[in-house]
């Protein structure tokens, strides 16, 4: 089944009802973790580079970085397609959705 992920900041369950809630809750936190911030797991999440650069080069490497930080970090999910929503590009704003199958 394909379930769609977006980037909105949502409060952690550590109890998760399924494992389908649980996969989508870690797929979430990786594409919202900046590789470097977490201690003692520095290549957690995605790759910084994505930050101050054009909108059309923020979009070509974040779907990279997405790419690889699922294929790595939750292989429980297949990332099906990343559709880039309404952005800010003025404000630095650019926002996806993720649709995994699990």
């Amino acid at each position: 089944m394909i379930y769609n992920v977006t980037l909105n900041p949502t409060e952690i369950n550590l109890m998760p009802a399924s494992t389908v809630e649980e996969i989508l809750q870690n797929v979430r936190t990786i594409i919202r973790t900046m590789r470097g911030s977490v201690p003692m797991y520095r290549e957690f999440g995605i790759s910084t580079d994505i930050i101050d650069a054009p909108a059309n080069v923020v979009r070509s490497r974040f779907m990279a970085a997405a790419v690889d930080a699922i294929n790595r970090f939750e292989p429980r999910a297949k990332l099906k397609k990343i559709i880039q929503r309404q952005s800010d590009v003025a404000g630095g704003k650019v926002d996806f959705l993720i649709q995994v199958e699990v």
